[in-house]
């Protein structure tokens, strides 16, 4: 039996958005995809993926997938095999399993529930509250509000001492000097 045929019955509510393709890439049915992720690169070795268009779910296998820009990566899927099969597909948003995404995907989307913490440093000092999280650059930040002043730390797993999500605290553990750049 094939592993799609577990998937036909799919609801977009099981799966995870993960990105869309943008446009064709050459003329042999390969891609171009934007992945909304911090680190699209971390999704080079998936083996499958799921279109969304129309209101349908699509199982694909890939065949190749690999960097095209800073942002974009080349796709290309089995069975898609030119311009007139690929076509159809530009602007299909693209799913995978919840179970395959990155774990620095797993850490932005946990953090996005964390907004409105209080931020600690390691020693419990006090250095504001997590504002927002910014990740569309290459370099996420969280950014902490201050009294009114921002601080951006930027979104390392290592800088994340512990979270306390039972008290809303954060505990987090900085380069030195980083907070005396927001010293008045």
């Amino acid at each position: 039996m094939s592993a799609f045929f577990i998937f036909a019955n799919m609801e977009i509510k099981d799966l995870h958005p993960l990105g869309k393709i943008t446009k064709l890439h050459g003329y042999k049915g390969e891609f171009t995809i934007w992945i909304n992720s911090s680190s699209p690169f971390d999704y080079v070795d998936l083996e499958s993926l799921f279109l969304y268009q129309k209101g349908r779910i699509t199982p694909f296998i890939i065949e190749d997938l690999g960097r095209k820009t800073n942002t974009t990566l080349r796709m290309k899927l089995e069975g898609i095999e030119s311009e007139a099969d690929a076509l159809p597909w530009v602007k299909a948003e693209i799913y995978i399993r919840p179970d395959e995404v990155s774990e620095t995907d797993q850490m932005r989307d946990n953090i996005r529930g964390w907004i409105g913490f209080r931020v600690f440093t390691e020693d419990k000092v006090p250095i504001g509250v997590l504002a927002e999280v910014n990740d569309s650059g290459v370099n996420p930040m969280m950014e902490i509000d201050r009294d009114g002043q921002t601080i951006y730390v930027p979104l390392q797993p290592a800088f994340i001492a512990e979270i306390k999500e039972e008290d809303h605290h954060i505990f987090l553990s900085l380069p030195p000097g980083l907070l005396e750049l927001y010293e008045k």
